[in-house]
């Protein structure tokens, strides 16, 4: 009966996250009819019931849906504190909200401030303490994107290098430690032909990564 269940709660999976590629409004309204209850797959239903509301509301601009799932996500945080994935799931809901945020520029930095610094304190965490390469190396490359959204550089370029350790074919870690490498040397920070080479290599790997 437990497989039946795991088998069942699989291919809904499969399902709704199908649905958020072709048609994120019907994943949301799909994703708002399940019902978590008591059953043994609870936590297991309101973790893919959030995730579907952060990645389905960040594609259709919806901060209200992803602020949805950032409240379920906190949640199950609070109820499950050793699971790193929800934290790490936690961290990428709070970094869409900041994505969505109507106002830019230096307006944007202050208003998104809190949600920043708490999506990076969770994805340092998770990075640091997990085992499983794959969290690992997601975690610090998302990392290293907050990190060079606020213009931090080495701490991004670090973050990078650090997801790219645990896993050589991250291309978002390779894509962004080239663009570090590119800014860099656009603000001749650095020697220039070096950085922009080494960005080159880390963009070659990229596409091989992709392929």
């Amino acid at each position: 009966m437990e497989r039946e269940h795991r088998g069942e709660l699989e291919a809904l999976q499969e399902h709704l996250y199908s649905l958020v590629d072709d048609d994120p409004i019907e994943a949301i309204a799909q994703a708002s009819d399940l019902v978590p209850g008591d059953s043994v797959e609870a936590d297991q239903l309101s973790a893919l019931q959030a995730s579907i509301y952060v990645d389905a509301g960040a594609d259709t601009k919806n901060v209200d849906v992803i602020a949805r799932g950032v409240h379920i996500f906190r949640h199950l945080v609070a109820n499950l504190p050793d699971r790193l994935d929800l934290r790490y799931n936690l961290a990428n809901g709070l970094s869409a909200v900041a994505q969505q945020h109507r106002r830019k520029g230096p307006q944007w930095y202050l208003e998104t401030a809190f949600d920043r610094w708490e999506a990076r304190a969770l994805y340092r965490a998770v990075a640091e303490e997990s085992t499983d390469e794959p969290l690992c190396s997601r975690a610090w490359a998302n990392l290293g994107n907050l990190l060079q959204q606020s213009f931090r550089w080495i701490e991004a370029y670090e973050a990078y290098l650090r997801s790219i350790h645990a896993n050589l074919n991250n291309a978002i870690a390779l894509s962004g430690a080239a663009k570090v490498l590119r800014t860099c040397a656009d603000w001749r920070i650095g020697p220039t032909r070096q950085l922009r080479e080494l960005a080159e290599s880390y963009l070659a790997r990229a596409g091989t990564a992709l392929r």
